[in-house]
Order: C-alpha cells, then sequence, then structure tokens
C-alpha cells in the first residue's frame, strides 16, 4: 500500500538557501505518515486518533528542491513489528530526479497507560502481499527509485475514471 501525493514547493517552504527546508519535506512526509496510518486503522485524522509516537528518523537528501518544483511524495509501509510500524518514503520532480528517502520507525503508543501497545487490533489493513519484515530487520534507507517504482505499480493498478 501506497500513498502518493503532489506537492508544489511554496516560498514558505524554502530556507535561507533557497532550497526546501529540510523542517519543511520531515512536515510532508508526516502528512503522508498520518493519512496512510488513517487509511489502514479506519481512523480519520484528528490529533486524538493518531497513536502513533517517532522512535528513529533518516534522511537522506539526493538533490535540491526549490521554490516553484512540482514534487511527487510517496509513502509505504515496509516493515512492521509487534508495537511498531516502518514507513519509507521517497520524494521526486516528475522528470525523475529523486530529491530525497527517508524512513520512519513509529510506535503504536498507548497515552493512557504511558506505554506502546501492541499494533493488533490497531491497524485493519495491512498488505497482504507480501510479509513485512520487521522495522529492526530492515538495514540501509530505500534506494532511490524503489519508492517511485511502488507508487507508480500501484498508481498503474488503479481504475482510471473517464475524464473530459
Amino acid at each position: 500500500m501506497v500513498r502518493v501525493s503532489p506537492y508544489r514547493v511554496q516560498l514558505r517552504d524554502v530556507d535561507g538557501f533557497r532550497h526546501l527546508s529540510h523542517i519543511r519535506l520531515l512536515e510532508l512526509l508526516e502528512i503522508g505518515r498520518v493519512e496512510l496510518y488513517a487509511q489502514l486503522t479506519g481512523a480519520t485524522t484528528s490529533i486524538a486518533e493518531i497513536d502513533l509516537i517517532m522512535g528513529e528518523l533518516q534522511v537522506r537528501y539526493h538533490a535540491p528542491a526549490k521554490f516553484g518544483d512540482d514534487l511527487v511524495i510517496a509513502t509505504a509501509i515496509s516493515g512492521v513489528g509487534r508495537s511498531s510500524l516502518a514507513f519509507d518514503y521517497e520524494a521526486w520532480k516528475p522528470a525523475g530526479v529523486t530529491v530525497a528517502v527517508a524512513r520512519t520507525t513509529c510506535v503504536c503508543f498507548d497515552y493512557a497507560a504511558e506505554r506502546p501497545r501492541p499494533l493488533a487490533g490497531v491497524v485493519q489493513r495491512l498488505p497482504d502481499d507480501a510479509p513485512l519484515p520487521h522495522p529492526k530487520e530492515l538495514g540501509r534507507l530505500p534506494a532511490p527509485g524503489s519508492i517511485r517504482a511502488l507508487a507508480d505499480a500501484e498508481l498503474a493498478s488503479m481504475p482510471h475514471t473517464g475524464g473530459g
């Protein structure tokens, strides 16, 4: 399961070096992660229903994105543990230039008990096409183009609606 979002870099997104701020990129990744998790759990994107906390974050930048650049940002679940999910991300320009790849490991958290809680019963729709490894077994960040290939495959399998 892959979530794909187009985004145009806004003036507010750029830093003093005139490219997409690393902080803004992390916010865009968060949007994809929260929306994919909500899709899996049936939750809304209400803060009260999002029970993930960040355990680990890795980002590798490959090319700058500048004001006005169009980007595609894809989010995929790459690992599943007892109480954790790993998400892989790729941001690229439509011409195929990878801007960044990233991975986060998030923990399902019970705020009342102040401890991690099992995913069982939380995630209703995990991908069933292949078993996913435990997040600790994932190793290196995804290669540039790998998440894009998953996104392209998922988009190609979606039914097209007639238009215009």
